[in-house]
């Protein structure tokens, strides 16, 4: 039997069985919110063979546009996407946590070993303080080391 009869006997085996199993829910709010659901049923049913339609052609519906990259610049556009997501997420935790010591920190900064394939490890961070919050740094320092599980160094910055 080919995919195709496969597909319709399947749908209309769902489509028989949305509406026995419709006309044996009682009438009211819970027969509407069955309609609905039963819908988005055979709805996802019908989708699906001609998803796999759309696939098996080589996406014969939609054309890309977009120029082809070759696998190692679309990694480094990873990990820089990566790396940037990371750096504004422990400046942000950074800013929190020296919050009580009335200190700024201007910026963060990352040390990665990138040997390690399939993670993210984190060697060293670098958090910088302005000049003038730069005597509380070594506080800050461990108290930083201890809450990320990691080296930090504290510079300091204009």
């Amino acid at each position: 039997m080919s995919e195709f009869q496969e597909a319709t006997i399947a749908l209309c085996t769902v489509g028989l069985a949305c509406g026995l199993l419709q006309t044996l829910v009682p009438e009211g709010a819970m027969k509407r919110v069955f309609s609905v659901l039963a819908g988005v049923f055979f709805f996802v049913c019908l989708l699906s063979p001609l998803s796999e339609l759309f696939r098996a052609s080589g996406g014969f519906l939609v054309q890309s546009t977009a120029s082809p990259e070759t696998p190692t610049a679309l990694e480094d556009r990873v990990e820089e996407q990566v790396e940037g997501v990371l750096e504004s997420s422990l400046l942000t935790d950074a800013r929190e946590r020296v919050m009580p010591y009335g200190v700024t920190v201007t910026d963060v900064q990352l040390q990665r070993d990138n040997t390690r394939e399939d993670s993210i490890y984190i060697q060293q961070i670098h958090v910088v303080f302005s000049k003038e919050d730069f005597p509380v740094s070594a506080q800050i320092d461990t108290m930083l080391e201890k809450a990320w599980g990691t080296v930090v160094e504290v510079y300091y910055g204009e």
